[in-house]
């Protein structure tokens, strides 16, 4: 699966110029290692930090209340060499910049959505 992501800059001229960055969604093993090098200080695997998440109706206050969290779970998924870092990843989302917010917020949902029928089997 392929998501687009917006980067935006703030300009002195007050508009924003904005860049699109093209993620691929892989849930191969790829994503398990990523976790384990970025935030192994959390002390646990992707599938077990991931399934509070996933299993868990996403409501907006929800999603408020544990947005870091939710977001180490996907950028573990997501793969392009424009984002360098979890916190390259995290500056993407500027509540500046309501349209690119808004853009990517929508691509995340659908790369939750992804990520969540690929990883997760459904509760029976």
């Amino acid at each position: 699966m392929i998501i687009k992501l917006k980067k935006s800059k703030l300009l002195e001229s007050g508009e924003f110029e904005r860049e699109d960055i093209i993620c691929t969604i892989d849930t191969s093993l790829y994503a398990h290692l990523k976790f384990e090098e970025k935030f192994s200080n959390l002390n646990t695997n992707l599938n077990t930090y991931a399934s509070r998440f996933l299993n868990s109706e996403l409501t907006e206050d929800y999603i408020l209340c544990n947005f870091l969290s939710i977001m180490k779970v996907i950028y573990c998924f997501i793969n392009t060499d424009k984002i360098e870092c979890f916190s390259d990843f995290i500056k993407l989302f500027n509540i500046a910049d309501g349209e690119s917010l808004s853009q990517n917020i929508n691509s995340i949902k659908t790369a939750f959505d992804n990520i969540k029928s690929t990883v997760v089997p459904e509760k029976k």
